[in-house]
Formats: structure tokens, sequence, C-alpha cells
């Protein structure tokens, strides 16, 4: 995945009306960089910042001043900001920090084939030998008892959440 980058608007929720321009770039480890054209926050940060960029809303939460800001004074004062946000939310205008944004979560983890294919159901047949004599078995019942499979746990980078894989299994007759 190639690195993001937003060009856009941003202001901050409680002054929707003060917008300045800027770019938000997202590396491949998803570690964000918002570099306005002025002051939007006097480099204090922002708990809650709003964006229109490539004609897509945009919410930073936990917005910090960043390195890279600079003021020039000379014959023209210019202002550039730089921050980088605890969290990206590309496709809503939240109004808080606290708002819930998702209904749930969706994680990938990968190398997990074998983990994923096992059923957590121990089936066996049973057969018994043919009255006949011979050395022929005939089938008489398959038992099946389920057992739990361990889960499988993930840190999720830059962040303090951690995410558990578990297994539950529903027998129907």
């Amino acid at each position: 995945m190639d690195e993001l980058r937003m060009v856009g608007k941003w202001w901050l929720s409680e002054t929707p009306e003060v917008r300045v321009g800027g770019v938000l770039e997202i590396d491949t480890n998803g570690r964000s960089r918002l570099e306005l054209t002025d002051s939007l926050a006097a480099d204090m940060g922002a708990k809650v910042v709003h964006g229109a960029a490539d004609g897509r809303h945009v919410t930073l939460l936990e917005c910090l001043p960043a390195n890279g800001g600079k003021i020039t004074v000379g014959e023209q004062y210019t202002v550039v900001e730089v921050f980088r946000s605890r969290v990206v939310l590309v496709g809503v205008h939240l109004g808080s920090e606290d708002e819930q944004a998702f209904d749930g979560l969706e994680v990938e983890l990968a190398n997990l084939t074998a983990w994923t294919q096992r059923t957590g159901i121990d089936r066996r047949s049973f057969y018994k030998a043919d009255e006949d004599g011979s050395d022929k078995l005939k089938f008489r019942r398959i038992t099946v008892d389920p057992s739990e499979l361990d889960s499988v746990s993930a840190q999720l980078k830059e962040s303090e959440e951690t995410v558990t894989l578990g297994w539950t299994g529903l027998l129907h007759g």
C-alpha cells in the first residue's frame, strides 16, 4: 500500500468558519501528519479537527503539534503548522472525540490458515467386525465431541488495543 495523501481544507470542530488549507499524509504504518498552510490551533493541538479533502469528510482525533511547523517573519508573515493525529477517520465528521463512530470492528490477521480451518469438533467413527468372520468392518456410529480452540491475540500497532480471536462452536441436531 502506498502512502495516502489528501489535500483539502481543515478546521476545528468548534470553529467551522475558520478554515485552513493543508495536506494530510498517512504512511504505510498508519502514522499521520497534517501540514497546514496557516495557524489553526496556535501550536496547542486539538482534540477534534475536521477536514474536507479529496471530496471526503475527515475527522482527526487527538492532534498534537509535531516537528516541522515554522513561522517566517520578513516581508510577509507566514505560518506552517504540523500536527500528528492519533486517530484518522475518513468518510465521517464526528462532533466530539467521545461520539461513537463504529458499530463494529473488522480485523484481518494473516497466517492463521491452519487455525481457522480447525472446526473445534472431534469426530470419531466407530466400526465393528462383520459377523461373517471376514476382515470387513461394518460402520456402527459417529461420535462428535466439541472442543475449545486456543484463542489468538495481537497487539495493534501504535495503540493500546489488543484484539483476541476466539472460536465458538455450536452444534445443531
